[in-house]
């Protein structure tokens, strides 16, 4: 290893939106932090030029939220230290997760131009500290950004890092270009190693003599002739202000002349370290960096599935023209909720162990707030924007219904069923703001009594089709193409043998290929219930874990220090099917065939109910599942089971609309044993592929049950155990510890002979977003389509 000549020392606060406090307290504690930062640089600036206080701003949601607020006097003294290199930040609005949809970064980057303007900040680094991943397009939206340099400062706990650390690498994205990145220590490495708080040089120089001896044991072929430590604050690491003790320190340490000398940067400082090495100190690496941590996005299952369908809405919006000019501001707030929601804190630092605090409840329902009021926004301005679309703002409130516009923003024609108000349906409607909101609020709470089926309409892609009101008077005639008997369900294109007692699937013959798609010699169910726990006849642990440290090692120091993983790979694992005490109940649809299952009492839930519909105007099986979920303190996971007939198998899934193979298109070292997908997951072998779309819920396994192995590759050997897995609670931090209720999943799927990337996409795409239904007013001036083109 080379000799070390200089630290180079980032300091920042690192942002939690809810872990050390409550939301609302938060953003007001960020506002005085960077008082505090600017105070401090002031302070210092005639210190010798390493020694002085260089603060960088982590993330730009809470820099925005200062710059709104500071007087005209403050964000001239910013704008001082920003030219004077003593102040930065991370071009990211916060340490994100991979739940982003590309549009949402659009969004997100839409601050930086703004933040230049204002404040004169070059924004040349992102920074993501904490999380464990960066879904992979990113790169490419950092660099027309105009941002030239990533920082990572992954947190090890449930987690881990690709590749080693600390290494600096070019990431190639999936178009081939390239951001110099810094797969960088912990964030608060600074205070881990050298303990400023400690008020002693030689506690420091012992610290620093422990990491190098570290570093050399980890990686005795560093080529840098320095070291990047993060310092945060020796209170608590994270919402804290700039550390007084850190500045003192590196004086003290300097003028001593004490070596090697630690310089303060910025991250625009770091970022010319970064892009100035020579090549031949640089490394390279390809694939997707997917997230150890988003497993815990299944916490909170009920508000993950509103908030994709709310960004489906907004992306809705955005085709029919955007929002009214008197809704923007409300657009505005939805969608900044969305973002704020896909934030990486989920909730405060204690939820299993004091969730007895009113902290704690606090946390977790600010957090859940955000996704529902996004949702109800969003409902409110793309209602009155179809509204004013249809041409209904120049009609009279009181003229008649001449219609119902049905909209399919999706990339894919649809035949649907549209359930509406039997007032609509009879053309008894009065038409105001609150009456047409209803058609959202009230959509899922109509009786059989209250509501009429039409249909079955089809609508092509990107197209609206207008269903007059004469129409709305027929029933809904029984599918065409659709049988069912005793033990079998059949569409044009797919036929599904089962079990009459238990309802168990036996085969499932897609009749376009021949192929049978459900693995003959597997005992799990297709499209099974699985609640999986912690065997509490094998594993008693500390009581305030509930059981979670049966999965991971909770000795920090071990994480960070010895760099060990922590995942207890063997973990005693109990797994419990629904049973066979099930009503089984099959039926002709209007769409096609359906088969239900219902169970009154399943492990860890009641009232569970699965059913699949097999349409007859496309190539789909639709998978609707509900259940009340009871509240159980210890970990717990929810799956649905899909065994597969395919071997040598090869598995998909997709990030901000790009495909991404298993395995192939992944970093070393990234997590494998589940996977978060935008719209899909897709798996091919034995001649065949299927695709399972993921509307409601992001979170898949490929081949198994691998929660916590942290495997470098997806064992092939067997045929593939596709799992979804919309519902887990295996975080002992941050995270809810139960989520009892009411939850309501779908899944769609659909097979094919060989596996194409677009076609998945659109698939994926299509189920993820809904169908729009508007009333048309005789009299109004209705543009036959409501989507742009």
């Amino acid at each position: 290893m080379r000799d070390i000549r200089h630290i180079l020392l980032i300091h920042h606060t690192h942002t939690d939106l809810g872990y050390t406090h409550t939301q609302p307290v938060v953003w007001r504690l960020h506002r005085s932090i960077i008082d505090s930062a600017i105070a401090l640089c002031e302070a210092s600036r005639d210190y010798d030029r390493p020694s002085r206080m260089r603060w960088t701003c982590e993330v730009t949601m809470t820099l925005e939220d200062w710059l709104k607020r500071a007087p005209a006097d403050e964000v001239e003294r910013f704008r001082k230290l920003v030219s004077n290199g003593q102040m930065g930040a991370g071009a990211l609005p916060f340490n994100i997760t991979p739940m982003l949809e590309s549009w949402e970064v659009g969004h997100a980057l839409e601050s930086i131009p703004r933040l230049r303007a204002a404040l004169g900040l070059p924004f040349r680094m992102a920074i993501n500290h904490d999380v464990n991943g960066m879904p992979w397009p990113i790169v490419g939206m950092l660099l027309d950004a105009g941002v030239e340099t990533l920082m990572m400062g992954i947190n090890p706990h449930f987690g881990g890092a690709p590749l080693h650390r600390p290494l600096v690498f070019d990431w190639e994205g999936p178009d081939g270009r390239r951001i110099r990145t810094m797969n960088a220590e912990h964030y608060r490495s600074f205070h881990r190693w050298m303990k400023p708080e400690s008020r002693s040089l030689d506690v420091m120089s012992e610290g620093l003599e422990r990491y190098l001896a570290n570093l050399e044991d980890r990686l005795p072929d560093y080529p840098h002739d320095f070291i990047l430590m993060s310092a945060t604050h020796f209170d608590f690491i994270d919402n804290n202000p700039a550390d007084e003790l850190v500045l003192e320190m590196v004086r003290r340490w300097n003028d001593e002349g004490r070596q090697p000398m630690i310089e303060f940067v910025t991250s625009d400082q770091l970022a010319d370290e970064l892009l100035s090495l020579p090549q031949n100190e640089v490394g390279h690496a390809r694939g997707d960096w997917p997230d150890y941590w988003n497993f815990g996005c299944a916490s909170t299952a009920r508000e993950v599935r509103i908030s994709r369908n709310t960004k489906s809405r907004l992306g809705t919006l955005d085709r029919i023209g955007g929002a009214l000019a008197a809704d923007e501001e409300d657009r505005r707030r939805a969608w900044f909720n969305t973002l704020v929601f896909d934030e990486h804190t989920w909730g405060s630092w204690a939820t299993s162990w004091n969730h007895g605090s009113d902290d704690v409840p606090s946390g977790l329902v600010l957090k859940q707030a955000v996704a529902h009021e996004a949702r109800s926004l969003t409902s409110w301005v793309l209602r009155r924007a179809l509204d004013h679309r249809a041409g209904n703002a120049a009609a009279t409130p009181d003229a008649p219904l001449r219609g119902l516009a049905v909209c399919n923003p999706a990339p894919l024609a649809r035949s649907v069923m549209l359930r509406v108000p039997t007032r609509l349906a009879l053309s008894n409607w009065h038409h105001y703001p609150s009456r047409l909101h209803s058609l959202d609020v009230r959509a899922a709470m109509l009786e059989e009594d209250e509501e009429r089926l039409i249909g079955p309409v089809n609508v092509p892609a990107g197209e609206t089709v207008m269903v007059s009101k004469d129409d709305f008077i027929a029933p809904a005639p029984t599918a065409e193409g659709a049988r069912v008997d005793a033990d079998r369900i059949e569409s044009p294109f797919y036929r599904l043998q089962f079990d009459p007692a238990s309802g168990k699937g036996l085969s499932l013959v897609d009749l376009e290929t021949g192929a049978e798609l459900i693995d003959p010699a597997s005992s799990w169910d297709f499209a099974g219930f699985v609640r999986e726990s912690v065997d509490p006849q094998r594993h008693q642990g500390k009581a305030k874990y509930h059981g979670r440290d049966a999965l991971f090692d909770t000795d920090f120091e071990k994480l960070s220090e010895r760099m060990q993983s922590g995942w207890k790979k063997d973990w005693p694992a109990l797994r419990e099917t629904a049973g066979d005490d099930v009503i089984v109940t099959i039926e002709l649809h209007p769409l096609g065939a359906r088969l239900e299952r219902h169970w009154k009492r399943a492990p860890g839930v009641r009232d569970l109910r699965i059913s699949l519909t097999l349409p007859v105007d496309r190539k789909a099986i639709v998978i609707e599942t509900s259940f009340l979920k009871d509240d159980a303190m210890e970990p717990e996971g929810v799956y649905f089971t899909f065994p597969l007939a395919m071997t040598g198998w090869k598995a998909w899934y997709d990030s901000m609309d790009v495909a991404m193979e298993l395995d192939h298109d992944q970093l070393p070292g990234a997590v494998r044993d589940y996977q978060t997908v935008g719209t899909f997951a897709a798996v091919a072998g034995s001649g065949h592929q299927v695709t399972l779309a993921c509307p409601d819920a992001p979170m898949v396994q490929f081949g198994g049950f691998h929660f916590g192995k942290s495997q470098s590759s997806i064992p092939r050997e067997a045929p593939c155990l596709l799992l979804a897995w919309p519902m887990n609670t295996y975080w002992d931090t941050n995270f809810p510890a139960s989520q009892p209720g009411f939850q309501c999943f779908r899944y769609e799927i659909t097979s094919a002979g060989s596996f194409d990337p677009k076609a998945a996409l659109d698939f994926g795409r299509t189920a993820i977003t809904p169908i729009e239904i508007q009333p048309v007013l005789e009299g109004a001036d209705f543009p036959d389509n409501l989507l742009k083109s």
